[in-house]
């Protein structure tokens, strides 16, 4: 399936590329009038072969995708949301583990539950 916009699309889903004509629609909004924060709140794209520069454990990974919620500066890697995307996915005993030293299974696993922490597909009941 080489070539037949599986990547266009994505990017045009998540607004990172904007379409030659017609529009993006997200629950009945246009794309274009939504910000980035909105855009990253409702929806999460995982990388193919997701690297990282910095040291970071599991769990600061996955607590990446609660940025367009509690913004970059208050991040708390011990929410509840982000434990429970870690349960889910079952990376909940990788928690305190490099990502640098993980297999690419589990990279894969720790980037769903990112992706799930994001988008807030994951309900917490407190």
């Amino acid at each position: 399936m080489n070539g037949s916009g599986k990547t266009t699309l994505l990017q045009l889903l998540c607004g990172l590329r904007k379409p030659s004509r017609g529009q993006v629609l997200v629950d009945d909004r246009r794309l274009t009038d939504m910000s980035r924060r909105e855009i990253a709140r409702t929806m999460a794209l995982m990388e193919q072969l997701p690297q990282a520069r910095v040291a970071l454990t599991v769990r600061d990974v996955v607590a990446l995708g609660r940025i367009p919620h509690e913004g970059r500066w208050q991040l708390n890697g011990h929410g509840a949301r982000v434990d429970e995307a870690m349960a889910r996915t079952g990376v909940a005993g990788l928690a305190d583990r490099s990502w640098n030293t993980l297999s690419g299974g589990e990279r894969q696993r720790v980037q769903l539950a990112r992706a799930l922490a994001q988008a807030s597909l994951v309900t917490v009941e407190e």
